[in-house]
């Protein structure tokens, strides 16, 4: 089955990019293409579509291939890019790759495409999820750290909406919060509108309002958050139904909804939405919101639904831990003011019930100034308020006769109705004691209190007790030793006792064991000196079940600051403790990936990377032996090349066909194989069963289609791994493929350089035997002074990874008179100017013919310098001194030399002692000094001279 692709092709040539696509769907790929040529139409492209593959010439009129890469860096576009170029420099690769390109392919080779295409789309595929990976665990943290640091639930949700959007692909998003005392869903964030919503209201012609959408209606976001259900919208249909809900919610004037309703064909063609997706926002009880993906790609992927949901789970539990601990702190701070507000008032009067002293508490109550009580009778004040006219005897006043009459028991609390200044009643209780003198009631004193406001006082609290008893978290009250005097229901649930088996004990009886004794005796030092503590239980339900939770305790205090009681609010996090867990290992994961990735990069040995590989995947598998076994297609078998863990030579010198043994078996099926009992099948695998081994999962590994090896596993107890466990063993199995697949292509091409090497050699081999057939007295020269230059070079510490270039100077110093007629070269006798002119040109001849050569052209200094002189007057530029460069100087004294010392056709060969009296006198005119004197070092004085 073909793979489909949408590729951009940034190419002047159509046909090379038409040669490109059809040699992508050789290699199996449905391509749906467009070309561009130019930076503008690049531009245009990247805006008005979406693309899975970039493919990008390097050179192009007036644009480049790096010009390019910037431009889609501008769009911020997360593509796989690939260089197809007719340039095979090294430095073209190395930019392209600092530039972000994955890959480049020369156009000469196209046939490699398709596998650089894959190994571009499977490692830009891991780089995704791995960017993804740590997005969410760094919205993890985020969220994490600003709940415990205080942050509101509203900072909580905009720090959540400014990280999404690098955890999901989506194009609109919308937060719609719970509010549940009006039991709607409020659009967060209208305060700051995003572009979508201005450019909407730039189409309407006024503001959006703020959308409240109540959930009393059985629309599809009653059923989204009430039925904890993901609801999808997709179809043209759908799409306009769930925003003419929206228009329906607004609520507008008359004359604003039949503007909407002109414009909605607009708006509608403007988001080019294709599906929404709702999702719920609840952790446990506790309903959140609602968060709606929208996207302009109509198409579907069940694990980014997935996805979506078990990130939402984690980061619902953060938000409703947030809000349980505003509602707890709201409540905390609704009780003090009402136990802070309650004051009594204080009333002196003589025993005629005139005032003799009044409190400001008692002034405020009554309404009253203080001056306006003072010498005033109580009675005329104080009326029971079911009289009508308020005439009546003061001795059917009550709070008269509680007072004065001397047969009413002191300190009894009585009830009544008091009535202030402006004629309102409200009701009191009150105490009164007698002032006694020399035996004698001279006075009262009454003490009384506002009962309104303990009144509402008692209904609020009875609220909050139901809140209590109600809330999604576990409280508990203790005494001051610390024993249980409260527990609500929740607390029963959670920790599986009833309140009966609570009440009484000490909360340590769900102590686990998995925290030491220091860590109770810091939480009590902090909570007996007066301090809140916050921390992390790990507890043991009454069924033996390991929990985690998150809980404050706090001493309760009095007005005065007394501490009567200790109490605690818990919520249990054992899913968000796993998850955190599991993101932790998942993280520590992608760091091996990231680790096995760089030594695959920074080493070409095989061996070396694949035992780094091997470790660390038993390392983080927690297996007790890993072996990789390699195929090879010659001879249709697999070997093994790395191996660790086991106590015997078992499988060392394994040979398996294909389809033999357990590992022959998962590479012919190319699908992981697992044993989860060897013992079954012993006599299939004797050497497996002496190790101890007892499981076994054995990993085909396949790059570009093919089978590369297989990585086996084995435990030698019980073994049920998790579908994490699974899926890192498949990606070390794939990195493994692609370590193998590198190897050989590495050494496939070094294999090429080497032809490659053998061919150039040859070429020049055939051009010297060419001079010397075109050039007799070249015949043997050109070879001869090879060896000696190279000596040479090396006396003088010629840098040694240059040799190899001053050795092809050397053998094509003479190149250049294959332009000069055979005439002239071999005639016998003098040559006239103009045929010694015309010899000169060889050094030119040289250089037009070896400069348009890469690979010859750092060899270009012998043949094109090599007749300059050291005093200047040499050709063909007339370089002078140190100007010449090292190799032609180290070379024109060899080639002298054995000139002279040989026979030519137009003279004989001169005389050993008159050849190097020449050099002497030729030192510092025509030759180097230092070059003629590391020349006598190194042959003459040694006496090794040919």
């Amino acid at each position: 089955m073909s793979t489909a692709l949408k590729v951009l092709i940034v190419e002047d040539d159509l046909l090379d990019a038409e040669l490109a696509v059809a040699q992508l769907e050789d290699d199996g790929f449905s391509c749906d293409w467009k070309r561009v040529q130019t930076a503008q139409a690049l531009r245009k492209a990247l805006q008005a579509d979406q693309y899975d593959l970039l493919l990008i010439d390097y050179n192009m009129p007036g644009f480049d291939g790096l010009t390019a890469l910037h431009i889609v860096k501008e769009f911020n576009l997360d593509v796989p890019a690939i260089f197809v170029t007719g340039n095979l420099q090294p430095e073209l690769a190395i930019d392209s790759i600092n530039a972000g390109a994955l890959d480049f392919v020369h156009k000469d080779r196209l046939a490699r495409l398709g596998s650089s295409v894959r190994r571009a789309l499977e490692e830009f595929e891991l780089r995704r999820q791995n960017r993804l990976r740590k997005a969410e665990l760094r919205l993890f943290r985020k969220l994490n750290d600003a709940a415990n640091q205080g942050e509101s639930l509203q900072n909580l949700v905009r720090l959540f909406k400014a990280m999404l959007p690098d955890v999901f692909d989506f194009d609109y998003l919308e937060v719609f919060l719970y509010v549940p005392e009006k039991d709607i869903l409020l659009l967060h964030g209208m305060a700051e509108l995003p572009k979508t919503y201005r450019q909407i209201e730039k189409i309407l012609g006024f503001p959006l309002p703020n959308f409240q959408i109540p959930l009393e209606n059985g629309h599809h976001y009653a059923t989204c958050l009430k039925e904890n259900k993901l609801i999808i919208h997709q179809g043209e249909a759908e799409i306009e139904d769930v925003y003419r809900f929206y228009l329906d919610l607004a609520k507008l004037p008359d004359a604003l909804k039949e503007r909407a309703h002109k414009h909605w064909s607009t708006i509608i063609k403007f988001l080019g939405i294709k599906r929404v997706l709702t999702f719920p926002l609840i952790a446990g009880d506790v309903s959140l919101g609602v968060l709606e993906f929208s996207y302009k790609d109509a198409s579907e992927n069940t694990a980014d639904i997935e996805r979506i949901q078990n990130i939402l789970g984690q980061i619902s539990a953060i938000f409703a831990r947030r809000r349980l601990e505003e509602e707890f702190i709201r409540l905390n701070e609704q009780q003090a003011m009402i136990l802070n507000s309650a004051a009594e008032g204080i009333i002196g009067m003589d025993m005629e019930g005139r005032h003799i002293f009044v409190n400001p508490a008692a002034s405020a109550m009554l309404g009253y100034a203080v001056a306006e009580l003072q010498g005033k009778n109580n009675h005329t004040l104080y009326h029971r308020p079911h009289i009508a006219n308020g005439n009546f005897d003061v001795h059917d006043c009550v709070f008269y006769t509680s007072t004065f009459d001397s047969n009413v028991s002191a300190q009894r609390e009585y009830e009544t109705v008091f009535r202030r200044k402006d004629g309102t009643d409200f009701p009191v209780t009150f105490t009164s004691s007698k002032i006694i003198e020399n035996g004698q009631d001279v006075g009262v004193v009454v003490a009384f209190r506002d009962m309104t406001e303990q009144l509402e006082s008692t209904r609020t609290l009875a609220r909050l007790g139901q809140v209590v008893e109600q809330v999604q978290a576990s409280v508990g009250i203790t005494d001051l030793d610390a024993n249980l005097i409260y527990v609500n229901p929740f607390f029963e649930k959670v920790s599986g006792y009833s309140k009966d088996e609570l009440l009484g004990q000490n909360p340590r009886i769900l102590k686990s064991g998995y925290q030491d004794e220091m860590f109770y005796k810091t939480m009590w030092d902090t909570i007996v000196a007066g301090k809140n503590w916050h921390g992390k239980f790990v507890n043991r339900k009454k069924n033996g079940e390991i929990y985690y939770e998150d809980s404050i305790i706090f001493p309760v205090k009095t007005e005065r600051d007394e501490v009567i009681n200790y109490a605690t609010v818990k919520r249990e996090i054992t899913a968000e403790v796993k998850a955190q867990h599991e993101v932790e290992r998942q993280f520590a994961r992608l760091e091996i990936l990231h680790r096995i990735d760089a030594a695959i990069l920074a080493s070409t040995d095989l061996s070396l990377t694949l035992d780094v590989l091997l470790s660390e995947a038993m390392r983080e598998l927690d297996v007790d032996a890993i072996d990789l076994l390699l195929f090879n297609p010659d001879t249709q078998s697999f070997s093994c090349i790395s191996r660790l863990g086991f106590r015997t030579n078992a499988l060392e010198h394994t040979n398996l066909r294909m389809g033999e043994g357990l590992a022959g078996q998962a590479a012919l099926t190319r699908k992981m194989l697992s044993v989860t009992d060897l013992r079954e099948i012993q006599e299939n695998a004797p050497q497996l069963i002496k190790e101890g081994f007892l499981s076994y999962y054995g990993v085909p590994l396949i790059a570009r289609g093919e089978v590369k090896g297989v990585l086996e596993i084995f435990q030698r107890s019980e073994f049920t791994p998790d579908d994490g466990w699974i899926n890192f063993l498949t990606a070390i199995a794939r990195q493994a493929a692609i370590a193998i697949e590198s190897a050989q292509l590495l050494e496939g091409l070094h294999n090429k350089n080497r032809e490659l090497q053998l061919a150039y050699e040859a070429t020049l081999e055939g051009w010297v035997r060419g001079l010397e057939i075109h050039d007799l007295e070249t015949e043997g020269h050109s070879r001869r002074v090879v060896d000696m230059t190279l000596r040479l070079a090396r006396r003088m510490g010629y840098p040694e990874d240059e040799m190899e270039d001053l050795r092809r100077g050397a053998l094509l110093h003479d190149i250049g008179k294959l332009g000069v007629p055979t005439s002239i070269l071999n005639k016998k006798g003098p040559l006239t100017a103009e045929e010694r002119a015309l010899i000169e040109q060889h050094t030119n001849y040289a250089h037009t013919m070896l400069s348009d050569i890469p690979y010859l052209r750092p060899a270009l200094d012998i043949p094109y310098s090599h007749h300059e002189r050291w005093d200047g007057t040499g050709y063909p530029q007339g370089l002078k001194g140190t100007d010449i460069p090292l190799s032609a100087r180290i070379f024109a004294v060899i080639d002298v030399y054995d000139a002279l010392i040989f026979d030519r056709p137009y003279r004989k060969a001169w005389d050993r002692e008159e050849v190097l009296e020449h050099l002497r006198k030729g030192a510092g005119t025509h030759f180097d000094p230092q070059v003629v004197d590391a020349f006598f070092d190194e042959f003459v004085f040694e006496k090794e001279i040919v």
